[in-house]
């Protein structure tokens, strides 16, 4: 019998349940312009061989079919890409169900094998349960040849609409949309780029109400100068203090966009507030202070001309969600920033690759307690057919608020590996980590992210 967890504590879709949501998912459809697929990664973060369950739903809440009965043995992790049992065009949502600890994470791909189009790929965390009311601090329209569109999974037990709120930061006009009835564990898609009421150009963000919990994947779709993709997850609360485990500036032509909506009652200061340069004898940034007023968004850019590689902490008086971007003149992702009362001291990295089509995984993990601590990463065996490789961890040493990043290339350097990975630290601090997945010699957008997983 398969046990269901209802309600884990946790924001910013951090994943540690027995029961996970993903929207969207699809085999082939499309939105946009652009043909999507989709395939995802499932860790059993138990003591026990985990029997996983997995429901392929329809847009209308039927069934496109079920994978059940998976067995996933303590600490290990399967990859379901292509999806399979569902039938080419399916475009729909799944929902995990475990009877062990599980995490997910979803690859999401644009033209994936489509000749001439441009490629472009991105990932998003599973979600343990929806909310009714979910917030999403970067929506876009016509911003530089950027545009977003977004799936909203009903994660409840009962069909309901949904109202979305668009609220203009730079630029944009205020606009609200409400939708018909969404199936319990359907989704439904918003396209911002055929909204026309928004105006020719909208930099904003917008909240998402429903009478059943809701979870929501946004992406970020360039089509002009910036030919990629960046996804992130809604955020079903807010935090007075989020951790930014991986900033970027003038870093192989890498930079960083944090985007931050205040979803609290009142007007309150914003501080963003980076930690030490991890690049020898690398300049610092200037830290920053400015007002948001209740809903209000602001994007800040950093992109200067010192290179950086650190991170960063976000705080206010007022509950806050942030958005981090990371753009070159190539590739671009997103993650979501993690609330400091959500880190623990053991993360979760369900998908870590070295040698596998071109892709390669990095770690960037930042102390997020207040005392120095040793950080560990522990891999699991490889997942390759044939293969007996089980890396060695690697460790360092970090001081409080201090960042590492961890190159899977660089340890193992001519095997093909895909697997996972835990993280862990002592003496116990909290930490918080973000994955980034890169194929630099891909023509398109090879480059995706995901937040590690705190349990």
């Amino acid at each position: 019998m398969l046990r269901k967890v209802t309600a884990i504590a946790l924001v910013t879709g951090l994943i540690m349940a027995l029961a996970l949501v993903l929207a969207p998912v699809r085999s082939v459809s499309a939105q946009q312009g652009i043909t999507w697929s989709t395939g995802f990664q499932v860790q059993n973060l138990g003591t026990a061989q985990a029997t996983v369950d997995i429901r392929l739903i329809n847009p209308d809440g039927s069934s496109a079919a079920n994978i059940l009965g998976e067995a996933i043995a303590a600490g290990a992790s399967k990859t379901y890409f292509p999806i399979p049992s569902v039938s080419t065009g399916f475009s729909g949502s799944a929902v995990i169900e475990a009877d062990q600890p599980v995490a997910a994470i979803l690859n999401i791909l644009g033209n994936n094998g489509v000749a001439g189009q441009p490629f472009y790929s991105e990932a998003a965390t599973g979600l343990t349960q929806g909310a009714t009311t979910v917030n999403l601090p970067l929506i876009q329209r016509g911003n530089s040849g950027f545009d977003t569109w977004f799936a909203v999974q009903n994660a409840g037990t009962a069909a309901a609409p949904v109202q979305v709120v668009f609220t203009p930061g730079s630029s944009g006009t205020a606009h609200t949309v409400n939708s018909g009835d969404i199936a319990p564990g359907a989704s439904l898609v918003f396209d911002q780029a055929t909204l026309a009421d928004l105006g020719d150009t909208f930099v904003g963000s917008a909240q998402i109400t429903s009478a059943q919990p809701v979870a929501v994947v946004v992406n970020q779709v360039g089509k002009g100068g910036f030919r990629t993709q960046l996804t992130y997850s809604g955020f079903a609360a807010g935090s007075t203090e989020v951790v930014l485990p991986l900033v970027q500036q003038a870093n192989a032509t890498f930079f960083s966009g944090i985007a931050i909506q205040n979803i609290g009652s009142a007007a309150a200061d914003v501080t963003v507030t980076y930690g030490a340069n991890t690049v020898a004898g690398g300049a610092s940034l200037t830290n920053e202070t400015f007002n948001l007023g209740a809903g209000a968004s602001r994007a800040i850019i950093v992109n200067g001309t010192d290179r950086y590689i650190g991170s960063a902490v976000v705080t206010s008086a007022q509950p806050i969600v942030v958005v981090l971007n990371q753009l070159s003149s190539q590739f671009g992702t997103s993650y979501e920033g993690i609330s400091a009362a959500g880190a623990t001291t053991r993360v979760s990295l369900p998908l870590l690759m070295a040698n596998n089509g071109g892709f390669f995984t990095a770690v960037q993990c930042r102390n997020a307690g207040t005392a120095s601590t040793t950080a560990t990463m522990t891999f699991t065996p490889n997942a390759v057919a044939g293969s007996t490789l089980t890396p060695e961890a690697d460790t360092a040493t970090l001081a409080a608020g201090e960042s590492v990043t961890w190159f899977q290339n660089a340890k193992i350097p001519t095997e093909r590996y895909v697997g996972g990975a835990t993280v862990t630290t002592s003496p116990a601090s909290n930490v918080v980590c973000i994955v980034n997945q890169l194929a630099p010699a891909n023509s398109g957008d090879a480059f995706l992210t995901y937040n590690g997983i705190n349990f």
